[in-house]
């Protein structure tokens, strides 16, 4: 879903983080809608408008308007953070010891290969911090022990992170880009999977390098976020604990667009058969997760598109949100049971910023039921919605407690 917060619920659309060129302030963009009845535009939008309320859609058809859902605005600059009560520091290491995580027939296994159905958060804040000159991560949101402790308290089994792959190459970002970016997200992985963790690294903002990666595009950039799964998948082709997300909510609703990638919007945007080419060719063997259009949320064509990956390694992702066109259990039942009966399927995020907690109950209860994948938005202590009430790791009212209660269930 989006960077940095999700928008206030007067807001029907998950915007996501759209960072104001060298300003102090920040709104993000990020949405998903999708599993709309209607025939995919031949083109994409000019400029995604919020969803209209949808009634379920028919079995496999793909949407015609691509409109985000409910979406993560970024707060405005940060003031640096009072620092979090003292934490026991989560357990050391570098690496994810016996942690691994593959794809066998339509389920995720572990290293012994038990299945594994993962439950967890994402931790936004290097898709946007970077680019709009804060850090490497969000100074309300660090990467830090307490963060990590928290994390464990909570019962957190995959932590997903976003990330640019402008700062990733050191297009963006200046002194917070390239290798300073590079060394951040690994050692923060590196703790993460110490810690015994699980962690999707995901591509959520990409961009052509005459513009700033500040915002969610259609498609990825081809020029960039091919390079980026290349340089990505090289780097932690040794953690089988770590998956690879190839982009977060594609919105062109073309099949064919998803798959191969095209021209769109005046640049030459990459298909996930050409993401997916990249991180294979590295020989990294990592779960891949291809995440449908639709602003994440239609997967009704996904086994159709014929993903074609040698190693067999290879989930599909889907964004869930009270706005999103397929938001009910009836839909998930014809369209996403079908695709999670071939294929591991991660509900890579969902969540609800309404201050109640009815809805994401029924997306977690639904993927309980289905034994499917499901990680919430986000671990932060700002933006729409956000879990957090304060850095100790106070749950921010009926929504966050919902989804501290389902991840300590779990045991």
């Amino acid at each position: 879903m989006a960077s940095m917060t999700r928008p206030p619920s007067a807001e029907p659309a998950r915007a996501r983080l759209r960072v104001t060129t060298l300003a102090l302030a920040l709104a993000a963009m990020v949405v998903l809608a999708g599993c709309n009845p209607l025939s995919p535009p031949t083109s994409p939008p000019a400029d995604p408008s919020p969803p209209q309320e949808e009634s379920p859609p028919q079995d496999a058809s793909p949407p015609q308007d691509a409109s985000p859902p409910q979406e993560s605005s970024a707060p405005t600059e940060p003031e640096p953070s009072e620092s979090a009560p003292a934490s026991p520091p989560p357990p050391a290491g570098d690496g994810s010891g016996d942690l691994a995580l593959a794809v066998e027939g339509n389920q995720l296994v572990d290293a012994g290969g038990d299945p594994v159905q993962l439950r967890g958060v994402n931790f936004m804040g290097a898709e946007y911090a970077c680019v709009s000159g804060w850090g490497i991560f969000d100074q309300a949101a660090p990467a830090d022990d307490a963060a990590i402790a928290a994390m464990a308290d909570w019962n957190v089994g995959v932590v997903r992170l976003p990330m640019n792959d402008q700062c990733w190459l050191g297009i963006a970002g200046g002194e917070y880009g390239g290798q300073a970016y590079q060394d951040a997200i690994a050692d923060f992985v590196a703790r993460l999977t110490g810690a015994g963790m699980y962690v999707i690294l995901d591509l959520h903002w990409s961009a052509p390098s005459d513009r700033v990666a500040d915002r969610q595009l259609a498609m990825p950039a081809a020029e960039t976020a091919i390079p980026f799964w290349e340089q990505v998948a090289a780097e932690f082709a040794d953690n089988p604990a770590v998956a690879f997300d190839l982009y977060n909510e594609p919105y062109y609703d073309e099949l064919e667009m998803w798959r191969d990638g095209g021209e769109v919007d005046g640049y030459e945007a990459a298909g996930m058969q050409d993401m997916l080419d990249a991180v294979r060719g590295t020989g990294a063997q990592n779960v891949v997760i291809a995440t449908g259009w639709g602003w994440g949320n239609y997967v009704g064509q996904w086994l159709d598109a014929g993903l074609v990956d040698p190693t067999g390694q290879l989930a599909a992702g889907v964004h869930i949100y009270p706005n999103s066109g397929c938001s009910s259990t009836d839909c998930y039942d014809r369209m996403i049971a079908p695709v999670a009966a071939e294929v591991p399927v991660v509900i890579g995020e969902t969540g609800q910023n309404d201050g109640g907690r009815e809805f994401v109950d029924s997306v977690i209860g639904w993927a309980e039921a289905a034994e499917v994948s499901w990680l919430a938005w986000s671990f932060h202590v700002a933006g729409d919605p956000h879990l957090l009430a304060d850095r100790d790791g106070t749950p921010n009212g009926s929504y966050g407690e919902a989804v501290q209660e389902a991840l300590r269930a779990a045991g």
